[in-house]
């Protein structure tokens, strides 16, 4: 199995968990073969109703959606359809409950095939690609803070104000929202190279610990990376901790497959090679015996016949007979007849007709 995971999550100094978190089967080899690994990361909304049932009806929403991928259809059109399917899982929950919009997640999900990353998301949970110590947060957070920033940058009001302001926090998109228009995705994968691995993570992490706060390179395996980072936030020791979960992928194209035994592999790479009888000749060798036997006998017959011809009209008085003539002259001389007709001339030497 070349693909990695690792996984880690606390409920914090909340009540209740309501972050949610699931993969496909990454030991499914003949589905990762044309859909690779799925992970996913949904973060119930805290201020209101039953967000840890919302959270988790839109990844499992999504994890199903996935599965029915077929090797035909692309990743990114299978993770549209995936998140839509999560954003009519959680409209069911508002509507079982009777809560009427009043229930809602954030969700991210992304998918490693081989050397490429794709992925969707709606809400403030967020993916990072960390390559060579380096963070990268590779989708846009759906907050109110983002037009703030926006109307600064157009001098529409101040940075201060938009720091300020209360709301900078508030969603403008989510799974349970009325009209889901706002979802980023990726148009065209990224390209993913050795030593990189991607971190999903609900805002409980980037909101109590700033990845320039963490080590440039940490070690281990993706879980004990998981663990680590998990770790550093707890350390903090926030009073208002919230629900913080991290989810990492990566991919070894070195890893050997699961359903190989080692010991069969071992043998595989120990033992000589096994080599047919027929594949052991050389290919043509055959061929090269049958050519040179007519050839032998070419020289064979034209040196008789040159004999027959010389003792002919040497040795015997009078013409041969008719039966009995000899040769062809183009036996005897292989140059050309004197008034053998020109070759055609050449395409590119042709003229036109006047």
């Amino acid at each position: 199995m070349p693909y990695l995971f690792g996984n880690a999550q606390h409920v914090g100094r909340r009540e209740y968990q309501q972050d949610a978190f699931g993969f496909s089967n990454p030991f499914d080899e003949a589905f990762t073969a044309h859909a690779g690994l799925l992970a996913v990361v949904a973060d119930g909304m805290g201020g209101l109703e039953h967000g840890e049932a919302a959270s988790r009806a839109a990844v499992q929403a999504l994890l199903d959606a996935y599965r029915l991928k077929t090797p035909e259809e692309p990743i990114g059109q299978a993770l549209d359809r995936g998140i839509r399917s999560a954003q009519q899982a959680v409209l069911d929950v508002q509507k079982q409950l009777g809560l009427d919009m009043q229930c809602g997640t954030t969700l991210v999900a992304a998918v490693w095939f081989e050397n490429q990353l794709h992925w969707v998301a709606a809400g403030d949970s967020a993916l990072y690609l960390c390559r060579q110590g380096q963070w990268t947060r590779l989708n846009e957070l759906h907050t109110y803070g983002r037009h703030l920033d926006s109307r600064a940058a157009f001098g529409e009001i101040t940075k201060e104000q938009a720091d300020a302001d209360p709301q900078r926090e508030a969603l403008t998109s989510y799974l349970g929202i009325s009209e889901l228009n706002e979802i980023d995705r990726s148009l065209r994968p990224i390209t993913v190279v050795e030593g990189d691995w991607v971190l999903l993570a609900s805002d409980g992490l980037y909101k109590s610990l700033s990845l320039l706060e963490v080590p440039e390179a940490l070690h281990g395996t993706l879980q004990e990376r998981c663990d680590t980072l998990l770790s550093a936030v707890l350390a903090r020791g926030l009073h208002e901790q919230d629900n913080v979960t991290v989810v990492a992928l990566a991919y070894d194209p070195g890893r050997v497959p699961l359903t190989v035994a080692p010991q069969l592999e071992a043998t595989i790479v120990a033992a000589p090679p096994v080599v047919s009888p027929a594949a052991a000749a050389p290919p043509l060798t055959l061929p090269r015996k049958r050519s040179r036997v007519p050839l032998g006998a070419l020289v064979l017959v034209l040196a008789l016949v040159t004999a027959y011809f010389v003792y002919r009209t040497t040795c015997c008085a009078g013409p041969p007979p008719v039966v009995a003539a000899p040769p062809k002259p183009v036996l005897a001389n292989p140059n050309p007849p004197v008034h053998t007709p020109p070759e055609p001339p050449k395409p590119n030497q042709l003229r036109p007709p006047q």
